[in-house]
Order: C-alpha cells, then structure tokens, then sequence
C-alpha cells in the first residue's frame, strides 16, 4: 500500500514538472525568438548532465545488456516524436488547446493495454478516465482556436498516440526497472542525440541567443530531469494507465501558467475542465489496485 501510494505521488508531480516544462519552452520561443524544440534538445541534454555524476556508479550494477539498448532506442524515438509533434502544433494552436488535446492519451495507453495485452481495467480507472478526458476536451476551448487550426489539431493527437506508446513500451520491456537514474539519464540523452537530428535536418540546430535564454533553458533542465525521473519511478510502481491518468495534471499547470506568463485567456469552461481533471485524480488516487496487466 505504501509503495502504491509513493507511485501516486511520484505520477502527480511528474506531470506537474512536465506542465512546467512546457510553460518554460513556451515562453522562451514566444519571448527568447529562439525554436521549441531546440529548446527542448538543450533541456534533455542538460538534464542527462546532471544525473550523470549520480548515474556512473549505477552502470556495474545494473549489468545493462545489448538488448536493453535495442529497447531504448523505440523508447527515446517515441517520446522524441512526441515532442516534435507536440511543439509543432503549438506553431498553429494555443497552448492550453494543443497540451489539452496531447493529454488524450491516457485513453491510447487504456486501449492499447486492453487491445493488445488484455490488461483488466478496474471501474475506477474508466471512471476516471472518462472524467478526465471530458475535462481535457473542456480544457480545449474552440472558441480560441484559428481557423486554419486543423493541422495544429491533428498533431497534437497523434502526439498523444506517440506519447501513449512511449509509456507502453517503457512499462511492457521493463525499462523502468532499471535504476530510475540511470534510466533517467540514459533517456535524457537519447532524446537530446534525436532531438539534434531533427534540429540539424531542419535548420534549426546552430541558435544564436542570449545568456538569459541559456539560463531558463538550465532550469528546464531540472525540470526536465525531475519529470522523467518521477514519471520513471510512478510506471514502476503504480503501471502506466495510472499514471497517464494521474499525468494529466499538465494540461491544469500549462493552462493555468500560459494565462500567468503568456497572457492567453482562461474561460469558466477553462476552469470546470480543471475541476474534472482534478476529480478524476482523486478518483484515481483512492480507487485501489492498480489494474491488472
């Protein structure tokens, strides 16, 4: 029960730092001129630097294999699809709109688990679920989108599918089971390596920028480090459909914070899809056993 209840926390406060994140990433592209997604290889790289030192010592005793890199690589690809996605939809669409619609996913990662492993879904997970998916579609006002929004639209879903099988692969292959640090880390810069790729085959690798930038950039990289690490420990403890649904708190930060920083508007409608998202934390939260998979 203990360990279940730790598994909680640790998925709360991920997607609290990922709903952070994503505020930082935001208001550097709007304020520092300078790409999303470069910022957003600066802050994995940054965060794989400071978990180093803590991770070196990890790697005799982990006694990692050839096969546990091969399994990395879908992983980092997943989760670097996802950004690219993501942050390129937030070109077109606000910002609370585009994480509201990205935070769908915990309904890929319930599918697929029943579809594909015929994973036992307890009440209390559709409950939530449910709940908090209609929050996050009240979270996605229509009235503030663009008219030319439908392919900010359809990249932010298919943002969430990259993101749900990210989560799958990472519980299914038992990446998570390996010290959540030296996971943390290894995933930090295989992300940033992607992200580099993406960056150099679009132009948008060499930034030229202030020292300014480079220090919020810094503290997204804890951020970064933290996120990954806590959403690491929460998979192993609690499983991913929790824990997606748990993670939902993002699209409440994001919103909450693109209105403080960015000045986008918050609606009633904003603020009912919060109230849902959060019941359906609560309902998760004191539901009982994870479900079976």
């Amino acid at each position: 029960m203990k360990r279940q209840f730790s598994g909680y926390i640790w998925a709360i406060l991920s997607g609290a730092f990922y709903g952070i994140i994503s505020v930082i990433i935001l208001f550097i592209a709007k304020f520092g001129d300078v790409p999303s997604l470069f910022s957003m290889m600066v802050r994995m790289f940054l965060a794989g630097v400071f978990l180093l030192p803590f991770s070196v010592r990890h790697f005799r005793a982990a006694h990692l294999t050839k096969q546990f890199f091969y399994r990395m690589l879908p992983a980092g690809v997943f989760l670097t699809c996802a950004s690219i996605l993501i942050y390129t939809a937030l070109d077109t669409i606000p910002a609370g709109v585009g994480i509201a619609l990205h935070y769908t996913y915990p309904l890929v990662v319930m599918v697929l688990s029943v579809l594909l492993f015929r994973a036992r879904i307890t009440r209390q997970a559709v409950t939530a679920l449910l709940l908090s998916l209609v929050g996050v579609m009240l979270l996605c006002d229509n009235t503030v989108l663009p008219a030319d929004a439908g392919k900010g639209v359809c990249l932010a879903l298919l943002s969430a599918v990259a993101f749900g099988a990210y989560y799958l692969w990472v519980e299914r292959k038992k990446l998570s089971e390996v010290d959540a640090v030296l996971f943390t880390m290894l995933l930090s810069f295989l992300d940033a390596f992607l992200l580099a790729l993406y960056n150099l085959a679009t132009g948008r690798f060499f930034v030229s920028t202030s020292a300014e930038v480079y220090g919020v950039l810094l503290i997204a990289g804890v951020f970064a480090m933290l996120a990954i690490l806590t959403q690491a420990m929460a998979i192993r403890q609690i499983g991913s459909v929790k824990t997606s649904i748990l993670g939902t708190l993002q699209p409440i930060v994001c919103t909450l914070g693109s209105a403080l920083v960015l000045r986008e508007p918050v609606s009633v409608r904003t603020i009912l899809g919060a109230a849902m998202v959060l019941g359906a934390v609560v309902i998760v939260t004191l539901g009982g056993k994870p479900p079976r998979e």
